[in-house]
């Protein structure tokens, strides 16, 4: 698996992720964000796809689906906020532990 924890967040969802909704609330894809939660949730972030629409290198780490792990993990009281600074005090927080 491709280490990717140094990759930069995007700092918004692009127009094409998939985890925008409509009007009323619903994800356009609803089997893949399942999919997709899933996947963020269990084992690993999600590299943004947009760039490679237009047949460029991935290198950042998808908006959206980091917004639904920082809720996600704020809920259950792992960060204490559900912020990307949160996210990297817990990062190294970890890192400390390992050490």
């Amino acid at each position: 698996m491709k280490d990717i924890s140094h990759y930069p967040v995007m700092p918004r969802q692009c127009p094409t992720c998939p985890f925008n909704t409509d009007a009323k609330g619903r994800y356009r894809d609803p089997a893949l964000i399942a999919k997709l939660m899933q996947q963020v949730l269990s084992s690993a972030s999600q590299i943004c796809h947009h760039p490679r629409l237009d047949g460029k290198q991935e290198t950042h780490i998808c908006r959206g689906a980091r917004d639904f792990q920082l809720k996600i993990l704020h809920q259950t009281g792992l960060l204490n906020a559900p912020t990307d600074e949160a996210w990297q005090q817990a990062g190294e927080r970890k890192i400390s532990i390992d050490r």
